[in-house]
């Protein structure tokens, strides 16, 4: 699995800075409609999120540490479930694309992936299905699928229409995530889609109420077939 390095977490600090609170930035706000700020990227209702204080203001946003920014960062990772993608360097600019907007950064992947054969819903929820055709994907050909989602995430920000806006986050993913040369395709097999995604299914039964029906289903049959045969052994016994 991926994780949240020191050095990707540098790599996002540079990439945020630190405090800013600029007006016409709708992420700077508070639910509480104050303008909050934002520091290492992390909003104010983000914060509310992560650590349930309420309409967050401008002294505690102000006064976030990097100790702090690490582990919200790797809470975001966890929650949108990105550090179960098992490539590095795939989960990171992944994760960098959810650091700006997390529901078009995974209707941006559900994209890519449909287009490269799976049979997807484009519904901006990372859940179990889309993170196993990563997985099997990217055990495929990963420049690739790291190229596809590079240019399907910048086709997105292009398409928001601020000039402002879209050129520093166009700057930031030539920088910080340029494009992949292609690699030679490599002989190890990739994982079967279905183990994979019931493997994604058990880690997510607790996080997705459509992966904890699969996962009860499946095991109640599993219980009440066990049942069965032993009943039918015990009846046929001497």
């Amino acid at each position: 699995m991926s994780q949240l390095t020191q050095a990707f977490f540098e790599k996002i600090l540079a990439a945020e800075g630190g405090y800013q609170n600029q007006s016409a930035d709708h992420g700077n706000y508070n639910r509480c409609g104050i303008n909050a700020g934002t520091k290492f990227g992390i909003t104010p209702s983000a914060w509310q999120d992560y650590s349930g204080q309420q309409c967050p203001g401008p002294e505690t946003m102000k006064s976030l540490s990097k100790a702090q920014a690490f582990d919200f960062m790797d809470w975001w990772g966890r929650r949108w479930r990105i550090w179960e993608i098992y490539d590095q360097e795939l989960a990171e600019l992944v994760f960098n694309a959810f650091y700006g907007n997390p529901s078009a950064a995974a209707k941006a992947l559900q994209q890519t992936l449909s287009r490269r054969g799976y049979d997807l819903t484009v519904d901006g929820i990372m859940g179990s299905r889309t993170l196993a055709a990563v997985n099997v994907e990217v055990a495929k050909d990963r420049p690739a699928l790291y190229n596809a989602y590079r240019s399907s995430w910048l086709s997105y920000l292009l398409s928001l229409g601020n000039a402002s806006y879209t050129a520093g986050w166009t700057n930031r993913m030539n920088r910080y995530f340029p494009p992949l040369p292609e690699a030679p395709a490599t002989e190890t097999p990739a994982p079967n889609y279905q183990v994979e995604l019931w493997q994604r299914r058990v880690s997510g039964m607790f996080k997705s109420s459509d992966d904890a029906i699969w996962v009860w289903t499946a095991l109640a049959l599993l219980f009440g077939l066990i049942a069965l045969m032993y009943y039918r052994l015990k009846s046929i016994a001497p």
